[in-house]
């Protein structure tokens, strides 16, 4: 997302996956995504700044006035996106609280997620 992101696509929809769309990768579903650049913007150090919602929900989505601005929010990164783009820091220095481990490798997990209320799988 933060490589899209400095590539010049500032609209929330340009780093959501999709057929015909800058990002071909299809490692989370649709929510998840959503979970995820609403962590990266509005977590206690931003790598994403200019996302004008807050979460990223069923009821966002049913709101047209809401959907619209999440939809015309022109994103940018900040100074810690871009160094995490250019792989001059580390996400979880700056939010330690968002990041766990994974218990078999020790690799950092980033739970961005949490963020959000969890949506039912009913939902998705």
């Amino acid at each position: 997302m933060l490589e899209l992101l400095s590539a010049g696509h500032v609209y929330p929809y340009d780093l959501f996956p999709g057929h015909e769309k800058p990002n071909q990768r299809q490692a989370f579903d649709y929510w998840e995504v959503g979970a995820l650049l609403d962590g990266l913007a509005h977590c206690p150090s931003p790598a994403v700044s200019g996302l004008d919602e807050a979460l990223f929900t069923i009821e966002m989505h049913e709101q047209a006035d809401r959907h619209a601005r999440y939809k015309q929010s022109r994103l940018a990164l900040t100074e810690l996106g871009k160094a995490l783009v250019a792989h001059a820091d580390d996400f979880s220095r700056h939010n330690p609280s968002l990041v766990g481990r994974h218990r078999a490798d020790q690799r950092p997990i980033v739970a961005l997620g949490s963020l959000v209320p969890r949506l039912g799988r009913s939902l998705m």
